[in-house]
């Protein structure tokens, strides 16, 4: 009898080595240099909202008036306000707003909007016609004078602003991932699966879920763009992030009167918004293309 020969076990990388990574990302940044630059703008932003009140020079809430109203300077790049409070530091400060009900809003949205998705699409018939229905009535409602509303009954917080947005943003979201679980539910592992006896909630999770992920991540990325901009005009409104603590609106709100002695009161705060929209908007388009199986062959 041959000597039995010992057993070893061949083992597999789990995560690619760190060549993978880096040819990837310079890949990305040769082919979608647009959206390479907006990434690395998103994680300066998201920087500086995480540290800003390291990195801000001032408080955004000290006030000098004898140096009310200074033009931009090396003491005060952004200049100072009506109450001589430093703009770089209330800009600092802002982003931290942005960040958090930017990306509150789209994980409130993603959540709802692939939950609803998933199940009408998968559904379909008589259950996903009902669903759509109201999905339309769910977007016939003003944007802005829906969150002005709600706001309006419970008052302006960041909670209240994190879920009503996201509750508006959810239902467009879940016309995408409800078109993707249909095409998805078609394929022929999922009848596979039903034939085994896998319940439907294994089928979402396993099966389907995975496959719409792309599509969640790519919406997300574009929606944070638009939870800035409609936080923007809420607080340029009155209706937005309460008192004292900075937000991009707001300034621009306070700038108004302003404008011809003090322009640049809106100028820093107008580019912020603009800078953060279009990177946000850029990068998820760039995502699209590389996520997105439908234009892989377009490239």
């Amino acid at each position: 009898m041959a000597d039995s020969q010992p057993i070893t076990l061949q083992t597999f990388d789990v995560i690619p080595p760190s060549s993978t990574w880096v040819g990837t990302v310079r890949k990305f940044a040769r082919t979608k240099p647009l959206g390479a630059f907006s990434f690395v703008v998103i994680l300066v932003m998201v920087f500086v909202a995480l540290f800003g009140q390291w990195l801000a020079p001032y408080s955004y809430d000290d006030i000098d008036i004898p140096n009310r109203l200074i033009s931009p300077s090396l003491t005060y790049p952004a200049g100072t306000d009506a109450q001589g409070r430093d703009q770089f530091s209330r800009l600092i400060y802002g982003a931290n707003t942005s960040v958090l009900i930017g990306f509150g809003t789209v994980i409130v949205s993603g959540l709802i909007a692939t939950t609803i998705g998933i199940i009408s699409g998968y559904k379909a018939g008589l259950f996903d016609v009902i669903v759509q229905r109201v999905v339309d009535i769910w977007q016939a409602f003003p944007g802005l004078i829906f969150v002005i509303f709600v706001v309006a009954i419970f008052g302006a917080s960041r909670v209240t602003l994190i879920f009503t947005m996201g509750l508006l943003f959810s239902a467009g979201a879940s016309r995408l991932v409800r078109g993707a679980t249909m095409a998805i539910s078609s394929e022929a592992y999922i009848e596979a699966a039903r034939s085994l006896g896998a319940t439907d909630l294994r089928i979402w999770l396993q099966h389907v879920l995975p496959n719409v992920v792309p599509v969640i991540i790519i919406s997300m990325t574009v929606q944070v763009g638009g939870a800035i901009l409609l936080e923007s005009s809420l607080s340029f409104l009155g209706f937005g992030t309460p008192p004292p603590f900075p937000s991009w609106g707001r300034m621009l709100n306070d700038a108004q009167s302003h404008m011809t002695s003090a322009p640049y009161l809106a100028v820093f705060p107008g580019l912020a918004i603009a800078l953060a929209v279009y990177a946000f908007n850029m990068f998820g388009d760039a995502l699209r293309d590389v996520l997105d199986p439908r234009l892989r062959g377009s490239r």
